[in-house]
């Protein structure tokens, strides 16, 4: 573990911004975090947290406390019986390495969710997602070290894995850190294309099933669609994709189908989430360089969509000093 006073760490938020903290702990080994959390509680008085790839914080002024990167990566896996390959990475890695990892190899499960910005220990927090897939249906278990415990395992059935929601988004939230991360894999192909981006592409004519793809060829189109919507971070600051889309329930979700039958509605767990409303919060990001003005942008923008007034996390996005969660990445 290696601590450092007065830390810039421009390069580790997506933003680019110009924010420093007054101690950052970089903590490399794993073994090292539970000595890393009371070292960073000391130094700052209990005003400490962590910071995965940083796309998910938005910082309008220095950090006055205590910053915790995790930096101990490595990918392992191990082949199971009946085609299917069990990955093991740390918290440090890249979300996208661990992607190109297992598309390069052939394996199925991760290849629609290329490209997500973060790490591969934020992952599980918020469920992430995208074209259909999220990362909990290949899920398989996590490590983890609580604030005030020993180190524990979580399975797939313990998570409570919703659409962008899980067990470390609620009950533990604030209460453990994530290490490591289990994928169960496949060997034979297994194709999302609902998405109607993917589909077209692979799938124009709907008489083609995807068996003759390959994994890394669906995730090479998702990071081109990706890279269409939204700009480069080295090249124009922003916090990736991280709205959450309206999820509709029960008899609400059938009246909305049979109302508007073409509507791009979803099913998830517990609901059916209706996609493409969102698109207003990512394009006010491109548009100013300040961080606080860029603070009230995001708020108003989503302030101002009536279908996410409940949502928790607008209400992270109130202008005002500090740092702003905007998901978990």
């Amino acid at each position: 573990m290696k601590i450092f006073k007065d830390f810039d760490f421009k390069a580790y938020n997506t933003f680019g911004l110009e924010v420093r903290t007054k101690y950052w702990l970089e903590v490399a080994d794993e073994v090292d975090l539970p000595r890393a959390i009371e070292t960073a509680d000391e130094l700052s008085g209990g005003q400490f947290m962590f910071l995965g790839g940083g796309s998910n914080v938005l910082f309008c002024g220095n950090y006055p406390g205590a910053l915790i990167h995790l930096s101990f990566g490595g990918i392992q896996h191990s082949v199971l019986d009946h085609g299917q390959i069990l990955v093991e990475a740390g918290a440090g890695v890249s979300w996208h390495e661990l992607v190109r990892y297992t598309v390069e190899r052939g394996w199925w499960g991760l290849e629609n969710l290329a490209l997500i910005p973060g790490s591969v220990g934020a992952a599980p927090i918020q469920n992430i997602g995208a074209y259909g897939v999220e990362q909990g249906d290949v899920f398989e278990s996590l490590r983890g070290v609580p604030l005030n415990g020993p180190p524990s395992e979580y399975m797939k059935d313990q998570c409570a894995f919703a659409y962008r929601n899980s067990v470390f988004k609620q009950q533990m939230k604030g209460k453990m850190v994530i290490t490591r991360v289990r994928y169960r894999l496949h060997t034979e192909p297994h194709p999302q294309l609902a998405y109607k981006e993917l589909k077209a592409f692979f799938d124009p004519t709907g008489q083609h099933d995807g068996r003759g793809l390959k994994p890394d060829q669906i995730a090479d189109k998702v990071a081109e669609i990706r890279r269409a919507k939204l700009p480069d971070p080295a090249v124009l600051g922003n916090a990736g994709s991280f709205f959450k889309n309206p999820v509709l329930h029960g008899d609400d979700a059938d009246t909305f189908r049979s109302n508007f039958p073409n509507a791009p509605l979803f099913e998830v767990r517990g609901g059916s989430k209706l996609e493409g409303l969102c698109g207003v919060v990512n394009r006010a990001m491109r548009v100013e360089r300040s961080s606080k003005r860029i603070c009230r942008r995001i708020a108003g923008a989503c302030l101002g969509i009536g279908a996410l007034r409940r949502r928790s996390w607008t209400r992270s996005l109130d202008p005002c000093p500090g740092h702003h969660a905007l998901g978990s990445r």
